[in-house]
């Protein structure tokens, strides 16, 4: 009598298999969904042109008080990151 050759591969290790990878494309789609909405956020130094309008007629992004003023009313910044970008930028 021959005896049949046994496949390696059991259901139940196909069955894990496939739930295995299922996870691992559910968590890179939702890794992706989640890191979506920093890479499109508002580039920061930009002040729009109807927040601009607004601003005093002397208003200079090179004055410290000044660019403090816009990114706290424009970019809707904190106190600490408008500091510290105004800073960066070379205001004085």
């Amino acid at each position: 009598m021959t005896k049949v050759p046994q496949s390696r591969t059991s259901p139940r290790s196909l069955a894990l298999f496939a739930l295995a990878c299922a996870t691992v494309i559910g968590v890179g789609i939702g890794f992706a969904f989640m890191v979506r909405p920093m890479v499109v956020a508002e580039t920061t130094g930009s002040v729009s042109n109807a927040c601009a309008a607004r601003l005093p007629t002397n208003f200079s992004a090179r004055v410290y008080d000044h660019c403090v003023a816009a990114c706290l009313s424009c970019e809707r910044g904190t106190p600490v990151t408008c500091s510290t970008s105004c800073r960066l930028r070379g205001a004085t």
